[in-house]
């Protein structure tokens, strides 16, 4: 058995709204905005993180780690730089970095974000 608590999903407590990927010609990567914003009337404490899942062969760069506790594992997941918490109607806006050798269409596969300290 493992030590500690699970993280707690966030699926009604956060709205996550991922602009287009766009390549950057300097690095060739594909960037985009991802705002994050509370949809409650009550601040979310942190540490919160966002989990997301590119295409098998795309992959995530300068993520701040992978996911084991939560589906599906193997996963990246972004810390997100909130303080002490999100404030209701706040929003924290995330930068994906992805290399897609193929340039093949991107679309997240999964995307959610979590609160609290645990597993990841």
């Amino acid at each position: 058995m493992l030590p500690g608590r699970f993280l707690v999903d966030l699926p009604s407590q956060v709205t996550i709204r991922i602009r287009g990927f766009r390549k950057a010609r300097r690095t060739g990567q594909f960037v985009a905005s991802a705002p994050i914003t509370t949809a409650g009337a009550q601040a979310i404490a942190a540490p919160l993180i966002f989990v997301f899942s590119p295409p098998e062969n795309i992959k995530a760069i300068a993520a701040s780690g992978t996911t084991c506790m939560i589906d599906p594992g193997g996963s990246p997941f972004l810390t997100l730089p909130v303080g002490a918490s999100l404030a209701p109607g706040a929003h924290v806006d995330v930068k994906l970095r992805l290399s897609n050798p193929d340039g093949d269409p991107i679309q997240l596969l999964y995307q959610q974000v979590f609160s609290g300290p645990g597993f990841h």
